[in-house]
């Protein structure tokens, strides 16, 4: 079948380890199958334990990170759940829940694989609502970039397949052609929201709001995803993709062209970061996202949201004094007018 799972209970009683097995997106460019598959991988986990528990249940995936490997023509992902995770879902008629139901059902109970042309159009159906929500959720050009590198090897592998027509390729294209053209008309017509628009506008054009930097490889695009840290410094305290939080404090110090200045400014920039993060006892965690060169930070009423089917926030913060001692010189750089050098001191935080 398409589809297997394969659910066991740990023996601390404390949470379920759920194995789902299924054929793979591979028609896209590489970092877009990736994506693909953990959403698909994470939809048919949610649903394994709805059918487990008798009634519809979601999982907060936050912090969660699979096992997977592929074995012949499935991929496999393997999830230790927590019972703590596992929650009473509302059902909802999502666009993307619906079309990764209708790209995986079986047409009969002899359907064992799915031939070249059956997974094209899965992973076109696949696509255009994965991109749709993506637009909705206002990732702007990124999402534009991303439409254009899926769908053009998309393209790449339809023409290079042996076992179909020339006439089912054309097809194919021409489907294509007309789901991309959508997609962008609605990226473009689709307003961003301010602070995906400042995102996008620093991860483009960092020199327009700082000059002669240098990063540390770890925290190069942490800092570079945060253009109100680099303007103004403070404290933030960041959840990345893996589980760990980054915990940045930046200084500033003004520049005066005395070499006095020069030996001094180092030092007054890092003691104004550690005191940045001593004006606040807890620090609030914001989300952070990172696919290849891609990254999104989000934060919904200053609380970190888990990127699931079904909107869970989850409050969480950071006592920033408590690990002065491990924090590092992470990164250096000036205004854009060179008058203020501004310094960073970061850790990671294990969770």
């Amino acid at each position: 079948r398409a589809v297997t799972a394969e659910i066991a209970e740990n023996s601390d009683k404390k949470s379920v380890q759920v194995t789902v097995f299924f054929i793979p997106v591979t028609s896209l460019d590489q970092m877009n199958n990736k994506r693909m598959n953990s959403v698909v991988a994470q939809f048919f986990v949610e649903q394994a334990l709805s059918q487990f528990y008798g009634k519809e249940k979601g999982v907060n995936f936050t912090g969660l990170k699979p096992v997977f490997e592929k074995k012949q023509n499935k991929m496999m992902y393997c999830y230790i759940v927590p019972r703590s995770a596992i929650f009473n879902a509302t059902v909802k008629k999502e666009q993307l829940k619906k079309s990764i139901s209708a790209g995986y059902s079986q047409k009969s109970d002899d359907d064992i694989f799915l031939n070249a042309s059956e997974i094209f159009n899965r992973d076109l159906l696949l696509a255009e609502s994965f991109f749709l929500k993506e637009i909705l959720d206002n990732n702007g050009n990124k999402t534009i970039r991303s439409i254009n590198s899926a769908f053009d090897a998309l393209k790449e592998k339809i023409d290079n397949q042996d076992d179909l027509l020339s006439a089912e390729k054309e097809d194919f294209i021409s489907k294509i052609e007309k789901v991309r053209r959508y997609l962008l008309k609605k990226a473009q017509d689709t307003p961003v929201s301010p602070s995906a628009a400042l995102t996008e506008s620093s991860e483009c054009n960092l020199s327009s709001i700082i000059s002669n930097y240098t990063f540390r490889r770890d925290f190069k695009s942490i800092l570079e995803s945060n253009p109100i840290l680099l303007k103004t410094g403070g404290c933030r305290a960041i959840k990345l993709d893996d589980g760990r939080i980054a915990l940045i404090g930046v200084g500033m110090a003004e520049v005066i062209n005395t070499a006095k200045n020069r030996i001094l400014r180092n030092k007054i920039a890092e003691q104004r970061a550690y005191a940045a993060m001593a004006e606040h006892q807890q620090v609030d965690v914001t989300s952070f996202s990172k696919l290849n060169d891609s990254a999104t930070i989000t934060i919904v009423d200053k609380k970190a949201t888990s990127n699931d089917q079904h909107s869970i926030t989850i409050g969480t913060t950071v006592n920033a004094v408590a690990y002065f001692s491990n924090m590092e010189t992470v990164g250096k750089w000036y205004s854009k007018d060179g008058k203020l050098f501004f310094l960073a001191k970061g850790c990671f935080i294990s969770r």
